[in-house]
């Protein structure tokens, strides 16, 4: 009683250089939060896509089956049949070695770039990270072939990817980052 329960989500990472024209060119991005009262979660899915330069991490919205998470029941009523959804696990493969053989920051740049990597990939094949953790990253996709679709075009990417550093000992690195992906099981 006189308590309202708020429902948050998560509407993922975008450039608003509008809030933030002097730090535009330093600014990543900023971390945007819908906070509403629960009563109103259903209406969340009808609001207007957030007008920002650009979005730079998927939002909640993009994960496979979230329409359904947010759609109103009746007490009686079953919960909502979700999609089939599939789990990925990506990491950088020996990424203790990469430490080991590796300056602190120059591994520490060789695993930005994989994730940014893996991240630029990820959105473009479709694919949802859910979340991510030293470089390890789990994601979602609607079907099994968009996940493995998805770990052959990381792959590829890294294979061929030219924004690695040209130092020596960034080489060997590289050809370990290169098989970084592992894809589990399904």
């Amino acid at each position: 009683p006189g308590r309202i329960t708020a429902c948050v989500i998560d509407l993922g990472v975008h450039r608003l250089s509008a809030l933030t024209p002097d730090l535009h060119a330093d600014f990543a991005g900023c971390q945007v939060i819908l906070v509403l009262p629960s009563a109103l979660q259903c209406r969340a899915g009808l609001l207007p896509a957030l007008q920002s330069d650009a979005q730079l991490s998927p939002s909640f919205f993009d994960a496979p089956g979230a329409q359904l998470a947010l759609q109103p029941r009746l007490p009686a009523t079953p919960p909502p049949i979700f999609p089939p959804v599939t789990l990925m696990f990506i990491s950088p493969h020996k990424l203790g070695l990469v430490y080991d053989k590796l300056s602190q920051g120059a591994a520490d740049r060789a695993l930005t770039l994989f994730c940014a990597t893996a991240r630029d990939v990820l959105a473009q094949a479709g694919v949802y990270e859910c979340q991510e953790f030293e470089g390890a990253m789990m994601v979602a996709s609607h079907t099994p072939r968009a996940a493995a679709e998805a770990a052959l075009r990381l792959q590829l990417r890294l294979l061929v990817s030219n924004q690695w550093p040209p130092c020596p000992a960034m080489r060997s690195s590289r050809a370990v980052m290169m098989s970084a992906t592992r894809r589990e099981s399904w």
